[in-house]
């Protein structure tokens, strides 16, 4: 397949087993393999630790990287020295992605002031250079200031549920500004599977609806697109996720790229939209509860990611 190079990543709520298989097929049909991180106490894993354990079953040809730990949870000393021990095993194919996060996990889950954050993801970043680590630093941009400032200052960008409409001026920008090697990643909703009983279309709305409904920064950018993110906003304070999630629209799936389906109808979406990506990497992103990552989830993403 020609076109943007494909990765997988599971959701912030995945545990270790369900990382550990994802692993296995994403170094059996991926080029790149990603890895998100909240709050390991609360839900997930530990990113860094987990990527260190599955590197030596990944081939040498796939990529590996955080998508995204916040620069509030750790400090630049405890992130340096262990980044620096994931890049002295397998060397430049780990990516180092990193935000800024948003209020309601800063504060509300690590219990920390959400203060200055785009000025502590620069000063982060320089500190982690200061200190020798020399292995590409990914940015989670989501506005035009962070992401002239990740042009400056870092070695790629990671884009989730950015508006298709609202690429061309981002990728212009990184063309313009940014050196050659300057990665572009956009991590994507999809949902698969070969059962008729199971709602992937539900499934993307709901992943829609969690990031707008609790994180202001995802839904500023589809405001700005056209979009009623207020009504989505509204109703998920009033009846949670699900709630938020009968207000989002196909429009906006669309918009963000969503996909969901069969594993064959998704393949070939994927092969479509890999085509046409302005993106060098396309993260397929599976957002669901812990439970549902079982047997059938993995026979399905096998299905799918061999169909690519």
């Amino acid at each position: 397949m020609s076109g943007a190079r494909i990765g997988i990543e599971l959701g912030i709520r995945a545990p270790a087993k369900a990382v550990r298989r994802a692993a296995e097929l994403a170094g059996s049909y991926a080029e790149y393999f990603l890895v998100p991180e909240t709050h390991p106490h609360i839900m997930g894993v530990d990113a860094l630790d987990m990527l260190l354990e599955v590197s030596a079953g990944l081939p040498s040809r796939a990529r590996m990287g955080t998508g995204v730990i916040n620069v509030f949870s750790r400090t630049s000393e405890d992130m340096l020295d262990q980044a620096l021990r994931i890049h002295r095993t397998v060397g430049g194919r780990f990516i180092l992605g990193i935000g800024t996060s948003a209020p309601v996990v800063v504060e509300g889950m690590w219990k920390m002031a959400f203060r200055r954050p785009v000025s502590r993801l620069v000063s982060y970043t320089r500190s982690l250079r200061e200190h020798g680590y020399a292995g590409p630093i990914y940015w989670a941009a989501v506005g035009g200031r962070t992401l002239q400032l990740a042009i400056q200052n870092a070695d790629g960008v990671m884009f989730f549920l950015k508006p298709r409409s609202h690429m061309p001026k981002h990728v212009r920008a990184i063309r313009e500004g940014a050196p050659p090697e300057f990665g572009i990643m956009s991590i994507i909703p999809v949902s698969t599977s070969r059962d008729p009983a199971h709602d992937t279309h539900m499934d993307v709305k709901t992943t829609v609806a969690g990031y707008v409904g609790a994180n202001g920064f995802y839904g500023g950018p589809l405001a700005a697109a056209g979009f009623d993110v207020a009504g989505i906003r509204d109703a998920y304070s009033r009846e949670g996720v699900r709630g938020g999630a009968r207000m989002v629209g196909d429009r906006i799936l669309d918009e963000v790229q969503a996909v969901w389906g069969t594993p064959k109808s998704c393949a070939r979406a994927i092969r479509g939209l890999a085509q046409e990506s302005e993106a060098d990497v396309l993260v397929l992103g599976f957002d669901l509860p812990p439970d549902r990552y079982d047997d059938a989830f993995f026979e399905d993403l096998g299905t799918l990611l061999r169909g690519l």
